[in-house]
């Protein structure tokens, strides 16, 4: 008895109360029509997720492209300003004092490097899990909307066959019944599943909104403060290393003036780092072409 119910109850939803269906085979058209529509639907809204992931994809990657190329140019600036500053106070330091002693103290000055290097790799992965974290998204918003697609599709597939070969009234009443079903599971699909290719594609919009904010703190979280500080610390070494290799009754032998690299590019390793960053642009434009294919 509830049984029955409940599938006249299904019958009153799925099926519209006008005197075309007044008969089992408007009845039949009917409900395999209020189920096409139902799963036609739900595939529109899964469409429309994911042609709204490839506009997100498409402003990350833009986002990644222009973090990347505002970075460059300030590690540039940062690396030069501190290169001046040693170039400018070693001198100062060490004038034109040229002794054996003195090498070490030279060399010292030249570990700006490798805070330089530490900096541009730091923000870079910093960068990086940016990417990462939106290709993570993307990746599951695909496999999500391959389920849900392929799970219509194939509802669709069924209902089409409920209503397939149908003769008599008997067999007119088990194909009603048969498309309601199916389009009961479409309402689920719809209801269930659909909402979570929407849920994951909120989190990348979040992502990508948020870049603004969350891109410049690579910066401040990785401290480009580290290059000043360094420096700093760099020329209170070389100082004291200048006084105890003078101190002394004998004095080193004046010919030359101390000479440090005063461009980046005088930092094969810096060149090298920097490229890595680089790639990151062409990494953060592939997740444009991985959304277009979901």
């Amino acid at each position: 008895m509830k049984l029955a119910l409940v599938v006249f109850a299904v019958l009153l939803a799925l099926v519209p109360h006008h005197s075309e269906a007044a008969s089992l085979g408007g009845a039949l058209e009917a409900a395999s029509q209020k189920t096409q529509d139902i799963i036609n639907a739900a595939l529109a809204k899964v469409e429309e997720v994911v042609e709204d992931v490839k506009s997100k994809a498409a402003r990350l990657g833009e986002e990644l492209r222009g973090k990347v190329d505002d970075f460059l140019k300030k590690i540039e600036k940062e690396v030069a300003n501190a290169l001046e500053k040693i170039h400018n106070r070693v001198n100062e330091i060490v004038g034109d004092l040229d002794d054996p002693n003195l090498s070490e103290c030279r060399r010292l000055a030249g570990t700006v490097r490798d805070t330089f290097l530490s900096v541009v790799a730091e923000e870079r992965k910093c960068v990086a899990d940016k990417y990462e974290n939106g290709k993570l998204y993307i990746a599951e918003i695909s496999e999500i909307a391959k389920e849900v697609r392929s799970e219509l599709k194939a509802l669709r597939e069924a209902a089409h066959e409920c209503a397939e070969n149908v003769d008599g009234l008997k067999a007119t009443v088990e194909a009603i019944i048969c498309i309601n079903k199916i389009g009961l599971q479409a309402v689920w699909v719809s209801a269930k599943r659909v909402p979570e290719v929407t849920a994951v594609s909120v989190k990348l919009g979040f992502l990508v909104n948020t870049l603004p904010i969350t891109l410049p703190q690579c910066a401040a979280k990785n401290g480009f403060s580290k290059i000043h500080e360094n420096v700093d610390q760099l020329l209170s070494g070389v100082k004291q290393c200048v006084k105890e290799a003078t101190e002394g009754g004998n004095k080193p032998v004046v010919t030359s003036t101390v000479k440090l690299p005063t461009t980046s590019e005088d930092f094969p390793e810096a060149t090298e780092v920097v490229t890595e960053v680089t790639e990151v642009v062409t990494v953060a434009t592939a997740v444009v072409t991985e959304a277009t294919e979901v």
